[in-house]
């Protein structure tokens, strides 16, 4: 009996040594396609976005010149403070202070 439990113990050590090196080729293979597939395509998607960000950016230019509109001011009326520095923030305040009091003005 301790023979037979004896090859039974290698044979489920082998099942076992079997089963973990089908799970670290599945894991193997799973990071090949990531590497292979899907980082490109992550890549592509950050190239994409930063594309288009750069398109609506260059959009609400458009559309502030046609306006006559300080593209910088449209920027913040949109809510979009990024790489704006203190000066620009100023003159936007100082612009929006100057329209309350014209519709104020306007008002009396």
């Amino acid at each position: 009996m301790v023979k037979g439990s004896s090859r039974m113990d290698k044979q489920k050590t082998g099942h076992a040594r079997n089963s973990k090196s089908t799970v670290t080729m599945t894991v193997l293979q799973h990071f090949l396609f990531i590497s292979t597939v899907l980082q490109p395509l992550m890549e592509e998607e950050a190239e994409l976005k930063k594309q288009i960000e750069a398109t609506k950016l260059r959009g609400e230019e458009l559309k502030a010149q046609e306006k006559n509109i300080d593209p910088i001011f449209l920027r913040v009326m949109n809510g979009d403070f990024e790489g704006i520095g203190l000066e620009e923030l100023k003159k936007c305040h100082a612009m929006l202070v100057e329209m309350k009091s014209m519709i104020d003005d306007r008002l009396k």
